[in-house]
């Protein structure tokens, strides 16, 4: 990136405002570019419900931008007037570089210019590449049809920033303990294993299939524990509801919990299970075994990580011969 800039930079911004998924997934980009540029001071621009996030990775990202959205973009109500200070307030910080860790980049590139950084980097869409006019020193090309979790690694390897890996990172903090003790006090140092049903994807893993999984395990002489985000537990309702209508005891249920108390109860699992593609990545970080089943996404599969489709998923022999393998194996 050095050589591509002519100069080293020092002031870069990095634009991420999409899913949690993909902010956890880009931590080994910011990381290579902490590493390119040890004396810069980096800034992360993204939702601000994710700051709290972006904090545990301080030895990458010196500060935390709120990005209030745009039209087109977020998917999300936007104040014009909100947008209009979020651009002027851009401006002023005379960014040397602005790289955008976004694919599809038609709406994002445009928008980003009006940031008024030295030079702006990013995708641009292969499929309708006549309508840029993208120097391709700063800019690659991103398929439609390529795996949604392209990684941002590919851009920031083509600028020329070394990139020693791609391992994600979920950093715990003494609190994160904390925390989760309070939220589950009966806590015992066994073994068990973390059931996270996530109610808010476009498509899930139905609660009663949860259920099963929950009371088959502990009929196997296997511990559970259910999880969900606090404000996130429409389908972990049902489940506690259906676990406690059926024939085995209900588990101990955690609902209140935040990011950081869910990661450290995470960690001392065995095995995480769950349709909810941010909490596979933080198990990953944790380098906790996990079984994910999803259709919306396709993280690379390792002997520690499974993915299930939804369709393979309907056979629940299937997803319980997976876990057992992976107990096994792990």
């Amino acid at each position: 990136m050095t050589q591509t800039l002519n100069d080293t930079p020092e002031k870069i911004a990095l634009f991420l405002a999409k899913e949690l998924k993909d902010l956890l997934q880009a931590v080994p980009a910011f990381r290579a570019i902490r590493r390119a540029f040890p004396q810069a001071q980096i800034g992360l621009i993204s939702f601000p419900e994710y700051q709290e996030v972006a904090q545990r990775y301080a030895a990458y990202v010196d500060e935390f931008i709120p990005f209030p959205g745009h039209p087109g973009l977020s998917g999300r109500k936007v104040k014009a007037s909100e947008v209009v200070h979020f651009f002027c307030a851009m401006q002023q910080r005379k960014w040397d570089v602005l790289l955008s860790l976004q694919e599809h980049g038609s709406t994002v590139n445009h928008m980003l210019m009006l940031a008024g950084a030295k030079l702006t980097a990013g995708y641009f869409e292969a499929s309708i590449a006549e309508m840029y006019e993208a120097d391709d020193r700063f800019f690659i090309p991103f398929a439609l049809t390529a795996s949604s979790n392209s990684s941002p690694l590919q851009l920031v390897a083509s600028l020329g920033i070394p990139v020693e890996n791609d391992a994600v990172e979920f950093p715990l903090f003494a609190e994160d303990e904390g925390k989760a003790r309070q939220a589950w006090p009966e806590w015992q140092q066994k073994s068990f294993i973390c059931i996270h049903p996530d109610g808010d994807t476009s498509h899930q893993w139905p609660a009663s299939h949860y259920a099963w999984l929950t009371r088959k395990l502990a009929s196997e002489g296997y511990p559970t524990v259910l999880t969900g985000l606090h404000g996130r537990q429409r389908t972990l309702e049902e489940v506690k509801r259906l676990v406690k209508d059926g024939e085995k005891p209900a588990p101990v249920i955690i609902d209140q919990t935040d990011l950081g108390s869910l990661g450290w109860i995470i960690k001392q699992s065995s095995l995480l299970v769950s349709n909810n593609c941010a909490v596979t990545q933080m198990a990953k970080a944790l380098q906790v075994p996990s079984v994910v089943i999803t259709n919306d996404w396709k993280p690379e599969q390792s002997e520690k990580h499974v993915v299930l489709s939804e369709q393979a998923a309907v056979n629940l022999n299937t997803v319980i011969s997976t876990l057992m393998n992976l107990l096994k194996d792990n």
